[in-house]
This record gives C-alpha cells, structure tokens and sequence, in this order.
C-alpha cells in the first residue's frame, strides 16, 4: 500500500497557513468509537459514507489524530442544540484538544435543524454567524 499523504502535504502546504477552523454539526468525529459502541445498530450512512474499511475512517477522522506534535488551528465546534449525540462528540473533540493544549470551544445552536444552521451562516444577526465573527477577531487579536 503507497504511503498515505495528506491533502496538505499533496499541495506542499503545512497546518500553519489555516488561522482556524469552524465545524457545522457534525457527530462523527471518531466513527470507529461510535460503531463499536452501536455494533450492529451503527447508522448506515455511516458505512455509506465512510466506506466499510475501518482504516479508511481511522485514516480520516480528526479524533484519532489529535496529538501535541500536529499544530492544530483554534476550532469553533457549532452543533445543533437537541441533538445529543452531536453534543456529546462536539465536547468530547473539544476536550481532547485542548487535553492536548490546542484552542477549542463549542457553540450550541439553538432553535436551528442541521440545514437551517448551514443556511443562515453569514445572516446578520443569526446567533451561530456572530459567534463565529467573534471567534475569527478574537483569534486575529491574539495573533497580533
């Protein structure tokens, strides 16, 4: 098997060029966990859209590569406040990063479904865009 290649490393770029990142909603940050604890019950889009091959999600899920060496941007982790799965894996990335001394913080949007959150993003005065404005200048003024 060739060896694996980021598409970073592809591009000949670096972590060091991303300020930050901002995640919308996800609940998968560590599929293999999930598919263990769920066993057979494990959501098909899952195996859809991972693939069956456990190393194709080890390979592909931020959880499994959080370590101190990475130099890994601030994260702004936005879920959909009631859904509790998502919740539990937005708090659970957060505190492994920060565990590993990055800047991690998790926002819940509330009154928002999964595509209402994605749609209103850049709508002024929609509670999950200024939480996001105020994390990018507040990560602008540090690195200042």
């Amino acid at each position: 098997m060739p060896p694996h290649h980021t598409f970073l490393e592809h591009q000949k770029k670096t972590l060091d060029i991303i300020r930050g990142t901002v995640t919308l909603d996800i609940g998968s940050f560590d599929v293999p966990s999930i598919s263990d604890a769920l066993g057979e019950n494990v959501p098909k889009q899952y195996h859809d859209l991972f693939t069956e091959n456990r190393d194709d999600w080890i390979a592909a899920l931020p959880m499994l590569h959080v370590s101190m060496d990475k130099g890994i941007p601030p994260v702004l982790l936005i879920y959909v406040a009631g859904r509790e799965h998502h919740k539990q894996e937005n708090h659970r990335f957060a505190a492994k990063l920060k565990a590993h001394g990055y800047d991690a913080e998790v926002f819940e949007a509330k009154d928002r479904t999964h595509h209402t959150l994605a749609y209103n993003i850049g709508v002024t005065g929609d509670p999950a865009t200024e939480k996001v404005i105020e994390f990018i200048e507040s990560r602008q003024k540090k690195s200042k």
